[in-house]
Parts: C-alpha cells; sequence; structure tokens
C-alpha cells in the first residue's frame, strides 16, 4: 500500500501494458469529450457547459499524472500532487455536471440547493482530509509515513463509498423525477416521453454499475488498477450524461403547445391564453368572430428559446392586447 500511494511499484509487462490501456482508453475519451463540448456549445459559458469543462480537464488530468506516477521507477511527488488534485476535480465535477441540469426535472428550488449543499459538504468533508492525509504520507517522519498510509487507505475505502452513494442519488432522482414528469405526456408524444424516460433510467443503471466497478476494485485492494480504471470509467459516464441531458434538454425545447391536440376540430384549442393575473391556461379558444373578454390576452404561439447548448432562460412569449 505504501508504494501504491507513492507511486513506485514493480509491475509486470502485462500490468504494464493494462494500466497504460486503461489510462490511455481515458485520456482518448477525454479528449474525444473536449471536442463534443467545444463543437456542440453554441456560448461557452454557463454552469453546464464550465461544469462540463471541469470535470473532463480532472478526468484528463488524472489519467495522464497516474500513468507517470505508476511507470516511473521511483516515487515522484509530482504527478500524484496532480493526480489527486484531478481527482478531486473529477470527481466533484461530475456530481455538479448533473446538478446543473438538474432543475429540468425538479422544480422545486428547495431540492435543487439541498442536492448542491450535499456535494459542496461531501466535497469539503471528504477532499479536503484526503489531501492533507495524502500530505502527510509524504511530508511526515519516516517512522510515522505507515501510520499516515494506513489512514489513507481506510479514508480512501469511506469516500468512494459516499460518492457512489452520491452519484446514485442524483441520478435516481433524475430517473424517478423525469417518469413522473413525463407520464402526463405519455398520450400525446408516447415516442419521445418513453424514449427520454428511459435514457434517464439507463443512465441511473450505468452509474451505478461503473461506481459499484471501482468499490469492488478498491475493497479487493487492486488499489493500482482502481486508480488508472477511474479515468475511463468517470469519462464513459460523463459522454453518457452529456447524451442523455442534451436530448433531454432537446425534449423540452418544443411548442408551448405541442401536447394540447385533444380535439381534431381546427381552432378548438387555443394555442396560449393567459389571464390579467398572468396565470396560465390551456383552455378552450373562443369561437371565430367572438368578442376577447376583459382580462384574457392572447399571446401568440413561440417556440421556447431554452436553447440546449448556452444555458438561457426561456423566452417570455410575446403578447399582444386585444382591445
Amino acid at each position: 500500500m505504501a508504494t501504491s500511494i507513492k507511486g513506485a511499484i514493480e509491475l509486470t509487462r502485462p500490468e504494464a501494458m493494462a494500466m497504460a490501456a486503461l489510462a490511455t482508453a481515458g485520456m482518448y475519451n477525454a479528449v474525444e469529450i473536449y471536442l463534443l463540448i467545444f463543437t456542440t456549445f453554441r456560448q461557452r459559458r454557463g454552469r453546464y457547459f464550465w461544469s462540463m469543462v471541469v470535470a473532463n480537464t480532472g478526468i484528463l488530468g488524472h489519467a495522464i499524472a497516474s500513468l507517470v506516477r505508476y511507470l516511473s521507477r521511483h516515487g515522484n511527488v509530482i504527478p500524484g500532487a496532480f493526480a489527486i488534485l484531478a481527482w478531486c476535480v473529477m470527481v466533484t465535477g461530475q456530481s455538479v455536471v448533473l446538478w446543473s441540469r438538474l432543475h429540468l426535472v425538479v422544480y422545486s428550488r428547495t431540492w435543487t440547493r439541498l442536492v448542491l449543499a450535499l456535494i459542496v459538504f461531501n466535497a469539503c468533508a471528504l477532499h479536503a482530509p484526503m489531501v492533507a492525509m495524502w500530505v502527510l504520507c509524504w511530508a511526515s517522519p519516516t517512522p510515522d509515513q505507515q501510520a499516515w498510509i494506513a489512514r489513507y487507505g481506510v479514508y480512501e475505502k469511506v469516500s468512494i463509498i459516499v460518492f457512489t452513494l452520491q452519484e446514485t442519488l442524483i441520478s435516481g432522482i433524475f430517473a424517478r423525477q423525469g417518469f413522473f414528469n413525463l407520464r402526463p405526456l405519455f398520450p400525446f408524444k408516447t415516442r419521445a416521453a418513453r424514449l427520454i424516460s428511459w435514457y434517464l433510467l439507463s443512465l441511473f443503471v450505468l452509474v451505478f454499475l461503473l461506481d459499484v466497478a471501482l468499490v469492488v476494485l478498491e475493497y479487493t485492494n487492486n488499489f493500482v488498477y482502481q486508480t488508472t480504471s477511474k479515468p475511463l470509467v468517470y469519462s464513459i459516464k460523463l459522454k453518457v450524461e452529456f447524451t442523455v441531458l442534451n436530448k433531454l434538454l432537446a425534449f423540452t425545447k418544443m411548442n408551448s403547445c405541442d401536447c394540447h391536440h385533444l380535439d381534431h376540430t381546427p381552432g378548438s384549442y387555443a394555442k396560449g391564453v393567459t389571464t390579467a393575473d398572468t396565470t396560465p391556461t390551456k383552455g378552450l379558444a373562443r369561437p371565430q368572430g367572438d368578442a376577447v373578454p376583459d382580462g384574457l390576452v392572447l399571446t401568440q404561439d413561440t417556440e421556447r428559446q431554452d436553447h440546449i447548448f448556452d444555458g438561457s432562460s426561456v423566452t417570455e412569449p410575446r403578447e399582444s392586447h386585444v382591445a
């Protein structure tokens, strides 16, 4: 364990090749994700964009640092320091990516803030002590280093369980709330709504299985393989999250009345009627030629401007007051 944490470890040729393959696959995925990010986002701003960039930077940094760390013949503090810092950015950044689009399925600010508070608390409670213990594994006097290395090993096992539960919880919220919020649309947009529900459920299952694989590697004391496989696992999760969240965003970018074709009679339903107190209604439209009652405002049916990749808010419908 001591040599594993410090990076100096004797490897057979098959072990070295396996580690190099894992790290290289993680680097390849990270580069591909960069290309997806910078060719997909229209405006490079917002929490979603920056959380993707930061999380992916952590993946790439962890893959490079881990490869250099374990293939060197002597323990080196520099790649080890980069590896643990990149690990912090990679793990917490991944949770922030999910949180940044949680408002699409959770409409309560209280709950989204509670999830953010959970992410921040776990980051402070787990990352900071682990970084401090890692520093003490190097900086403490030689007789005390073994004790700190043992503490570090225990704390790492605890942290990987906590982060697994955290990511499972957030992806589970997406799956559950997405299903309940999309279920009313099944009669109108059966295929699209069900597909999004299945995508969210698949995201939950994939995140859980990949995190469990890392937990198994950790608790079977495959420290080196677990460390070098983290970038690959997190890059796969990030690519899947990017795809699923973009599909969810695309689904929400719909016409305001796409789901209100309950009557085949033309003009039987309004394309958007709001009362004077701004309470939206989807009621029956007035017959042609009838006067508009006082207090009603007809709104033009406009496409939502909640752009998929720029994080802008929904543009209010344009109003035309009828005398």
